[in-house]
This record gives C-alpha cells, sequence and structure tokens, in this order.
C-alpha cells in the first residue's frame, strides 16, 4: 500500500511538472552564428492573440505564411568598422536586417540591430544603418532594456529609452519611447512549426517619433500606441510567435518555422471574409487607382506592405459615396520595383490585392 502511494504520488508529481511554468534566461536567447528562420502571415482576423493565463493552450496552428526570412546573428566586429566607435562596449550581438527602412518616409537599405545579451537582461542598443551608402549610427541614450532574467510568470518590467541624431543636409531623427513589459501566461503553443510549452510577454510601449528629412524640405511627427505579444520556448533564441499590435504601421505576426513553399496569395482561411476592391493599372509605376465598391460610407484604412511584411504606406480615406475611386501616389512614397500586398480595412471588412510596381 505504501509503495502504491508513493508510485501514484510520482506520477501525480510528474503530470504536475509537465504542466509547470518553463523559465526563461539569458541562455535562451540568439548568439553570435545563429541562423533562425521565421515565417510571416497576414491572418490578422482569424485569432484572438490577446488571451492568455495560466497553463492556457494558445491553438495558431492554423496560420499561413505570407513570406520568410532568415534572421542572422553576428558579433559587432562584423559590421561595418564605421559603427565599432559607437557599439563596441556597449553591445555584443548584432542582428543583420536586410533591405530595412525605419519609416516610411525614408529610401531603405542596410541595418544592423545591436544587442547587448549578460546573464541578467537582453537589451536593445541601437540600430546602424545603410542608406545610400551613407552609415548613420542610431543609439539610443540609454538601452531599452526588452527582458530581465530569469523571466518567469507575474514578472513585470517598466523602463524608457530614447534618441536624438541629426546630420548636416540629410535629417534629423528624435525618439522617446516607454516600455511596461508583464509575464501574462504559460502554457502549451500551438504553430505549424510544432507543439512547445511557453511562457507569453506582453509589452505596452508608447512611443513618439520625429523625422525631418533635408531632402524632402519637411518633417513627420509620429505617436505610436504598440502591443508586444512574444511567446518563448526552452532554447530556441527568438521568440517562437511574436504578434505586434500597432497602431499607426499596423499589425505584424513573425513566427519560428521551417522551410515552406510560399504561394504569394491571399489565404484560402480569410477569402470568404474579403470585399471586392479593384485595383488599376496593375503593374504600376507612378499611382494606383483603388475602386471600393463593398465598402460603406465611412473611414477606409488602406495599407501596403512588402513582401517582408513591413508597412510601407498608410493613410485613412473618407468614403462618402459608395463604390467611390480613390488614388494612391506610388512615386511619392520612395518604393522600390516589387511586388506588394494592398490591404484594405473596414468595420471588419476586408480587402488583399496582389500588387506589382514597376520602373
Amino acid at each position: 500500500m505504501k509503495k502504491a502511494t508513493i508510485l501514484l504520488g510520482l506520477i501525480i508529481g510528474l503530470q504536475w511538472a509537465a504542466l509547470a511554468q518553463i523559465t526563461i534566461t539569458s541562455g535562451d536567447m540568439p548568439s553570435a552564428g545563429d541562423t533562425i528562420r521565421t515565417s510571416i502571415s497576414m491572418d490578422f482576423l482569424n485569432f484572438d492573440f490577446a488571451e492568455t493565463g495560466e497553463g492556457f493552450y494558445w491553438d495558431f496552428s492554423e496560420l499561413l505564411p505570407f513570406t520568410q526570412r532568415l534572421d542572422t546573428f553576428i558579433t559587432v566586429q562584423q559590421t561595418p568598422i564605421l559603427f565599432w566607435p559607437f557599439f563596441l562596449g556597449s553591445a555584443n550581438l548584432v542582428l543583420k536586417l536586410n533591405d530595412f527602412a525605419a519609416f516610411p518616409e525614408l529610401p531603405s537599405g542596410n541595418g544592423f540591430q545591436f544587442f547587448n545579451k549578460t546573464s541578467s537582461l537582453y537589451s536593445d542598443v541601437g540600430i546602424g544603418l545603410q542608406i545610400q551608402g551613407l552609415p548613420l549610427p542610431l543609439k539610443y541614450d540609454t538601452p531599452d532594456v526588452l527582458y530581465r532574467f530569469p523571466l518567469n510568470y507575474g514578472n513585470t518590467d517598466t523602463g524608457s529609452t530614447g534618441l536624438e541624431f541629426g546630420l548636416p543636409d540629410v535629417g534629423y531623427l528624435y525618439i522617446e519611447r516607454d516600455r511596461y513589459t508583464e509575464v501574462d501566461g504559460w502554457g502549451t503553443l500551438e504553430t505549424p512549426y510544432g507543439s512547445f510549452e511557453t511562457i507569453r510577454l506582453k509589452s505596452i510601449v508608447a512611443e513618439y517619433d520625429s523625422i525631418y528629412v533635408d531632402s524632402l524640405g519637411m518633417g513627420f511627427p509620429i505617436y505610436r500606441n504598440y502591443i508586444e505579444y512574444k511567446w518563448f520556448g526552452k532554447n530556441h533564441g527568438l521568440p517562437l510567435l511574436m504578434v505586434v499590435d500597432d497602431d499607426v504601421f499596423g499589425a505584424s505576426i513573425i513566427y519560428r518555422d521551417s522551410v515552406r513553399e510560399i504561394n504569394v496569395s491571399v489565404p484560402e482561411s480569410i477569402v470568404h471574409k474579403l470585399e471586392q476592391a479593384i485595383v488599376y493599372p496593375n503593374p504600376a509605376v507612378d499611382f494606383i487607382n483603388v475602386f471600393l465598391p463593398g465598402f460603406e460610407n465611412g473611414k477606409v484604412e488602406i495599407q501596403l506592405f512588402d513582401l517582408a511584411g513591413s508597412l510601407k504606406f498608410a493613410e485613412e480615406v473618407l468614403v462618402s459615396i459608395k463604390g467611390q475611386w480613390h488614388q494612391i501616389k506610388l512615386d511619392q512614397q520612395h518604393l522600390v520595383p516589387g511586388i506588394y500586398m494592398l490591404q484594405i480595412r473596414q468595420n471588419g471588412r476586408l480587402s488583399i490585392n496582389k500588387i506589382i510596381i514597376s520602373n
């Protein structure tokens, strides 16, 4: 009887251990030399990413990839030497950012995001951009602390950062950012990549960006409020799933994945929710006309994404006549030729159109 009681206790203990939350440490973060594949999805309407709790089950196994990318981590010494005086000593890990645009108003370029990883924290130190061959070291006044270790359920953290950068004949950039982070859930995460025991972080970020571009002779103040949801598993480096709900730049969904055959089209899971929109001309050069037959009078949100899932253009349009036309001037957006996805929303209605921009 005693042996049976002990055995039952062991079984219960093992079951509880299997359900208990995990702890994330510095060793679960990426390291120099890591190459991590992720998929980017546009399934914004199909899932509730805000739900959370203890022992929670998140089923996002039906996410469909829109495109994929490879995130490559290197050392500071593997970046252009002109960045070394700014980041050596304050950063020890770098993520390569290909075809990166910090703001829709800036032309695209290559970039490097600098991090500092220690046993107690993981911080964003700043960004080094190469735009039209010109190096721009954008280093925060104080590092933006993303995670403090160990990460356990119930942990909270607050922090602020900012930067001020000006370059004659180029422009001026100013950023203020406040971040509140909470580990607000733990449990099992299902994605197309597999099933994982995870903890979930929620970061609420308030940010003010101000940019002035000399060549345009004008500035762009941007007030942003966004929420980051991140699911972490053991020994996976990047979050297994990251969702950013941004009131300015739109939503983004990025998750760890294996190699997929990508069909650049609208996922079947949301086809039944689409409204019809007509885009002409397509391919386009300087402008596109958008016909909105299925949208009612009121505000309509229009967003243009590239194949990396980055927002390149966004505006709100007031529809006063059902079925009106609206023109978007592409030549003012500094867009490179390629394939883009035009997304139009209004009160649950959604239209997604693939467009081609040529020279």
